[in-house]
């Protein structure tokens, strides 16, 4: 009997020797598997805040493009735009300079028959050419026909003489064509809408 005792003492002394090593056991692998968590999760809070920080370097690299384009593109804008004021003042102040000396001698009576002054037509040409890139395809197609229009008062060789037409008619479309003209130039920059040029 005593030795059933023992070996029962013995038994429950094992059991409980188990069951304690067990629950050690367990508690070690839950220390263990949540030290390992912690470690992976702040590893992962680490590498997300050095991702995050990259990410906002390259956004403010972006920001900083996007303001320098912002700032070259405003600078462009102005340079054109006032390029472009200049080119229209120029261009309708010589207009009509052309057109006074054009008209110097006309008599409603007589007609005009005189042609535009070479000189004051060559240096319209020259200034159109010297701003003709600040011109778009509006203000080119009234620069084509005002000049073609001027080109029609020069008198026409048939093969045998030299004919000088009344030019009445082709100053009037000039005289229509100006203001037109003069109108696209101001909505181009921003002075007025009057869209009847068109």
């Amino acid at each position: 009997m005593e030795y059933f005792l023992s070996l029962l003492s013995g038994g429950v002394s094992g059991a409980v020797l188990v069951w304690l090593s067990k629950n050690w056991i367990s508690e070690r692998l839950k220390q263990s598997i949540g030290h390992e968590y912690s470690r992976k999760l702040e590893q992962h809070k680490h590498e997300y805040s050095q991702e995050l920080e990259r990410h906002r370097s390259e956004l403010n690299v972006q920001l900083e493009r996007a303001r320098h384009y912002n700032q070259v593109s405003q600078l462009r804008t102005s340079l054109f735009f006032d390029h472009q004021r200049n080119a229209f003042a120029a261009i309708i102040k010589k207009t009509v300079e052309v057109n006074d000396k054009w008209t110097e001698g006309y008599d409603p009576q007589e007609g005009l028959y005189s042609s535009v002054p070479r000189d004051e037509y060559h240096e319209l040409v020259s200034l159109f050419h010297e701003h003709q890139l600040f011109l778009d395809d509006e203000c080119l197609v009234f620069m084509t026909v005002l000049m073609d229009a001027y080109t029609d008062s020069y008198p026409c060789y048939d093969g045998v003489e030299t004919h000088n037409n009344d030019n009445s008619e082709v100053f009037g479309l000039v005289e229509y064509i100006i203001p037109r003209m003069a109108s696209i130039f101001r909505a181009k920059i921003g002075v007025g809408d009057n869209s009847a040029h068109l």
